[in-house]
């Protein structure tokens, strides 16, 4: 059993707190020295758009990249709520999270 069997738990606690899965990996160390246009100007991003189209039944969506997370999150909210609206969220979220993660 390798390690990713034994840590089959995911922690979803952000997008940036562990590396990429091996996979990953092994096809970026492939195509590393390729030399490609600035991010969503490549054939991978091209490739990615048309996959995302094919599997929501819309071929004819417009697909946008973004860089994360947290830019994801305002584009949704920026887009789900009207100018008025907003997200509330509990403080307290934050600080139970941050006290089970301390030394």
């Amino acid at each position: 059993m390798d390690t990713l069997e034994k840590n089959s738990r995911i922690a979803l606690e952000n997008d940036y707190s562990e590396g990429a899965h091996p996979m990953i990996l092994k096809r970026l160390a492939e195509i590393n020295l390729e030399q490609n246009s600035g991010y969503c100007c490549d054939q991978y991003c091209a490739s990615a758009a048309d996959k995302i189209k094919k599997e929501c039944g819309c071929p004819d969506a417009e697909v946008f990249f973004l860089v994360g997370g947290t830019q994801a999150n305002q584009v949704v909210i920026d887009t789900m709520l009207a100018p008025y609206e907003g997200v509330v969220s509990a403080g307290s979220f934050c600080q139970q999270f941050l006290a089970g993660r301390q030394p």
